[in-house]
C-alpha cells in the first residue's frame, strides 16, 4: 500500500480514538523501517492533537532506536513552536554526549528562534 492508498483508507475510518491510535501506531511501525516515509505520512496529518501526538512519539521512537538524525528531523516537522523547541533542545542535549560536532549541526538546521539557537549553543558547547 503506498501512502495515497494508506490515507485514503485511513480516511474511511470513522473518527475517534481507535482512529487516532491506528494512525499512530502505522506511522511508528513505519519510523521503524522508513523513518523519513513515517515523517512524510505524519506531516500529511492536519494540525491538531493528532499530528502533534503521532510526531512526539515517533520522535521518541526514532530516539529510542538510535536514530537521533531523523528524530530531530522529525522534531521539525512539529507545529507548536514551544513543543518544537523543547523537543528539539532536549534532543540536541542527549546527542551532545555521543556526537557533540553532529549535536552543533543539527542545531544550526533547528527551525527554532535565533535566542533559543544561542542559548541551546551554549549548552552544547
Amino acid at each position: 500500500m503506498n501512502r495515497d492508498e494508506a490515507l485514503a483508507w485511513i480516511d474511511t475510518l470513522p473518527a475517534g480514538g481507535a482512529k487516532d491510535r491506528i494512525i499512530s501506531s502505522t506511522v511508528n511501525e513505519i519510523g521503524s523501517h522508513s523513518p523519513e516515509k513515517a515523517s512524510e505520512l505524519a506531516d500529511s496529518l492536519p494540525a491538531g492533537e493528532l499530528r502533534s501526538s503521532t510526531l512526539s512519539r515517533l520522535v521518541q521512537d526514532l530516539k529510542q532506536q538510535g536514530n537521533p538524525a531523523q528524530a530531530f528531523e522529525a522534531s521539525q516537522l512539529l507545529i507548536d513552536d514551544q513543543t518544537r523547541l523543547t523537543t528539539t533542545e532536549n534532543l540536541l542535549k542527549g546527542l551532545k554526549h555521543k556526537n557533540q560536532e553532529a549535536a552543533l549541526e543539527l542545531l544550526n538546521r533547528a527551525k527554532i528562534p535565533e535566542a533559543d539557537r544561542e542559548r541551546i549553543r551554549g549548552t552544547l558547547e
